[in-house]
């Protein structure tokens, strides 16, 4: 049995995804969820499943985590 991200996920593909463009895509996010811009459901669904698997810490800044926690969560 190979291991799942949240049960869903195989852990084979989050470990392929290229550092680049890993970065790019936590980058865009951050910029969406710090103004509170208007988001599509991949990426609502995306910022929902890393604040339950309480990731998002490990991807943000300390400061724009608490930012995104009270204006976003």
């Amino acid at each position: 049995m190979r291991k799942r991200f949240l049960y869903i996920i195989p852990v084979k593909s989050l470990l392929e995804v290229k550092s680049e463009i890993r970065e790019e895509i936590f980058e865009r996010m951050r910029e969406k969820l710090l103004r509170c811009a208007l988001m599509n459901e991949q990426t609502l669904g995306l910022a929902l499943l890393m604040k339950q698997a309480g990731v998002l810490r490990r991807y943000f800044p300390e400061q724009d985590v608490s930012k995104i926690e009270y204006t976003f969560f």
